[in-house]
């Protein structure tokens, strides 16, 4: 184990390693998978609203989630939104998933990179995205959601992404300044919310 790359990178930065049997990893880590590494690390930092709307910055995209709950969805969508120039995830503290070792690996480590904020009120947090001239765009399979090849996304924008199985919730659905939908080529139309948000997060990040 010394001679690992690992190893040498870790006291190169100045973190602590001790080797202990694969048995005992997995005990510390209750049964996960682990690939024969475990690290101590400090609880995830919490974020506030005021960091993203205090922001200055002629272009912005943002990310929120009304009541993802899946924790692979969540890291994917951290990953994508990471890879397209997101920087702030925004989810309501009610009814959503928190960030927990799977998500930190379905991220593939984007989460840790990212500020990832709980508010309390998701619809009101879009109107004070509004005030401050952000546009927001609802993913939707409503017949009246515009084709993502229509849209022109305004330079500061917030996508808003619905839960797993009813999508976006009434109000929050009202607050959205456009529904957007993804075309089809076949009647098969259901995409899970991990697919069509790097749909929307890559389409987004070209046009801004």
């Amino acid at each position: 184990m010394d001679g690992t790359p690992l190893v040498k990178l870790a006291r190169e930065k100045g973190v602590a390693c001790q080797q202990r049997r694969f048995k005992e990893l997995t005990d510390l880590t209750m049964g996960a998978a682990h690939q024969g590494v475990v690290a101590y690390v400090e609880k995830f930092p919490p974020y506030t609203l005021d960091e993203v709307l205090g922001r200055e910055a002629p272009k912005q995209l943002v990310l929120a989630l009304d009541c993802i709950q899946d924790p692979q969805n969540f890291g994917t969508l951290c990953r994508s939104a990471l890879c397209f120039g997101v920087t702030e995830i925004i989810l309501p503290k009610d009814r959503s998933v928190s960030v927990t070792s799977a998500v930190c690996k379905a991220s593939a480590g984007a989460v840790e990179h990212l500020k990832i904020i709980y508010v309390t009120n998701l619809s009101r947090t879009l109107d004070e995205f509004k005030e401050r001239g952000f546009w927001v765009y609802g993913a939707s399979l409503d017949k009246t959601a515009l084709d993502l090849n229509k849209v022109e996304p305004a330079h500061k924008s917030v996508i808003v992404l619905g839960s797993e199985g009813s999508g976006l919730r009434r109000l929050v659905a009202e607050k959205c300044d456009h529904l957007v939908k993804i075309e089809m080529t076949t009647t098969f139309d259901s995409l899970n919310v991990a697919q069509a948000g790097t749909v929307l997060l890559y389409k987004f990040a070209r046009m801004l």
